[in-house]
């Protein structure tokens, strides 16, 4: 058996290859292979996202009939950078008209609101603290979860999760 020299740091993906089950080693290149779609189908990547894997077929959702035809015709190039890129055993590639939503616009919706971060009153922790603390003995873990509690009562009006609460703007 070859050995390396000790003061070589060995690739995360080598590492993680062994540990990982299949679905999920798949699911992470198919995320890694939106990240870089626009390698696989250049301006058309604005207008398109892959979606998951299905037999040999990637599945990519589009904007419109149009473009869905003009994948259909990059189809074989597509599946050879895919499958040279990131190893997933892709063949072709099948087109499915609908939203086209952007990774940096799900971020943007994340981010926190301009005004700052949501600010909860003490006597909002200590309603909270004073519900969990019955049920988990544990100091920190028991603050962790009042906080958490005192967020989601602001956020989304009222009870808890177990309460049964609504969203505020559903009726």
């Amino acid at each position: 058996m070859r050995r390396r020299p000790s003061d070589q740091a060995l690739p995360l993906a080598l590492l993680l290859d062994g540990a990982l089950p299949p679905p999920v080693k798949g699911g992470l290149l198919l995320a890694d292979l939106s990240l870089k779609w626009k390698d696989v189908v250049g301006p058309l990547a604005a207008r398109s996202r892959p979606y998951r894997i299905e037999g040999d077929l990637l599945i990519v959702i589009v904007e419109s009939p149009a473009l869905a035809q003009r994948l259909k015709i990059q189809s074989g190039t597509a599946a050879r950078k895919i499958r040279e890129g990131w190893g997933l055993p892709v063949t072709g590639l099948r087109a499915v008209v609908g939203p086209v939503r952007s990774v940096r616009k799900k971020m943007e919706a994340v981010r926190p609101s301009p005004s700052g971060p949501l600010q909860i009153r003490k006597d909002e922790l200590e309603a909270a603290r004073e519900r969990i603390a019955p049920h988990v003995e544990d100091e920190k873990i028991s603050s962790a979860l009042a906080r958490l509690l005192a967020v989601y009562r602001r956020r989304f009006g009222g009870g808890s999760p177990r309460d049964g609460a609504t969203h505020p703007t559903k009726e």
